[in-house]
């Protein structure tokens, strides 16, 4: 069995764009859990009520007892860049379940009246991730797999 190629060093224009993307999204989970753990008070950007995320709120204390999980999505994506094709797709699916799910509470919260109209900024981010994972599972199956030739885009 031919051994898989290092990321970005695919044999194809799909493989390199999957690489990317998946790249992409470490680089912002990674910033997001940051933002999460260590000023939580951000996302007070989103809301109507600011004050609701200062230090010592539920809602700060929400925020960055999120962060371990979206660092833990970082992780997955970067990991996955060196994982086998089969994994890769799997991770790809979670992802699209996973930020479908996130896209849904996003929407069902947005009308509750304690968010601003710049939380839809939040659900464009999962929302975009869920369609560019799905994109890609069905438009470039083969980008997940550095180690055969796939179809050129």
């Amino acid at each position: 069995m031919k051994e898989a190629s290092k990321v970005f060093h695919g044999p194809t224009n799909a493989s390199k764009v999957v690489d990317g993307f998946v790249s992409m999204h470490f680089v912002f989970a990674f910033a997001f859990a940051s933002l999460a753990m260590f000023y939580p008070q951000i996302f007070g950007f989103f809301a109507n009520d600011a004050s609701s995320f200062e230090e010592g709120t539920y809602a700060a204390d929400a925020v960055r007892w999120s962060s371990p999980f979206i660092y833990g999505f970082s992780f997955f994506a970067i990991s996955s860049l060196y994982a086998d094709a089969v994994t890769r797709r799997t991770y790809a699916k979670i992802y699209v379940a996973a930020f479908s799910i996130a896209t849904a509470v996003g929407f069902y919260t947005q009308f509750n009246g304690r968010w601003n109209a710049l939380h839809a900024l939040n659900i464009a981010l999962f929302a975009s991730l869920a369609l560019g994972y799905g994109i890609l599972l069905t438009c470039l199956p083969d980008g997940f797999d550095r180690s055969k030739l796939a179809k050129e885009i």
